[in-house]
């Protein structure tokens, strides 16, 4: 297949490379000693063309975002449907088709009564409204003491800062900013009966009341440990969509 060219030459992007590089702050960089970042100019499927007309095979799909490739014709024309009727429109007080329609297809996924869909824009913010929802849980049922969170170490949950406390606070990129993080409870992943009668009796000695997100293959040595310590599962909105698919369809399997 023949390489498809930018549509833009190397000296037009010269002039807002020179802007991304003085007034552009990219995410996981140390902006003083990082590489010139590459000038993209288009997308196309899986692939990133670049300004100088080399073309990228994305293989993390923009950090996972871009799941169906980029231009999908069937979402594109969706997106300048939608923007032409109505870009955006708040839910406070307020409801829309295209969010109600998504949600009670995604609740029609979920297994028993998992049936409420909370939207938010990223990954840390869905851990934050989840801690927010595990808090306020107990907080409605008269227990106004619980306030800290079950982790596993090694865990990773975003970076913003309520997520950044439920991540491993030594084994992370998180561990600079230790003294401005809530303390949380801080626990091995169970890997076996001894581990996991541990954790139990650990859960019995504090009475905690949440606890932090874990994966599909934790779910079946975990799952019964916080129905029986009355815990409520934050870890929905945190997990990743297929991830989290897969562990809602897992849910009471044996």
């Amino acid at each position: 297949m023949a390489q498809q060219k930018s549509p833009e030459s190397p000296g037009a992007a010269l002039d807002w490379l020179t802007d991304a590089k003085n007034h552009l702050w990219l995410p996981y960089t140390q902006m003083l000693t990082a590489p010139e970042p590459l000038a993209v100019a288009a997308t196309n499927g899986a692939h990133i063309h670049l300004a100088d007309g080399r073309r990228l095979i994305d293989g993390v799909a923009s950090w996972w975002t871009a799941c169906h490739g980029y231009n999908h014709p069937h979402i594109t024309r969706a997106i300048i449907d939608q923007v032409n009727r109505m870009p955006h429109v708040m839910l406070g007080g307020l409801v829309n088709e295209p969010a109600s329609r998504l949600a009670a297809r995604l609740a029609a996924l979920a297994p028993g009564d998992l049936n409420h869909v909370f939207f938010s824009e990223s990954g840390s913010v869905a851990v934050e409204i989840a801690l927010k929802m595990a808090l306020q849980y107990w907080i409605n049922r008269g227990h106004k003491g619980r306030t800290k969170f079950v982790c596993f170490r090694d865990g990773y949950h975003g970076d913003t800062l309520g997520a950044m406390s439920v991540c491993d606070p030594d084994e992370s990129m998180h561990s600079l900013f230790r003294g401005a993080l809530l303390p949380q409870y801080i626990c091995d992943l169970p890997r076996n009966r001894e581990q996991r009668d541990a954790l139990d009796g650990f859960l019995r000695l504090l009475r905690l009341g949440s606890f932090s997100p874990w994966f599909q293959s934790t779910q079946s040595a975990t799952r019964p440990r916080c129905l029986q310590s009355h815990l409520l599962p934050n870890s929905l909105a945190g997990l990743s969509r297929y991830l989290l698919l897969c562990w809602l369809m897992s849910w009471g399997a044996p």
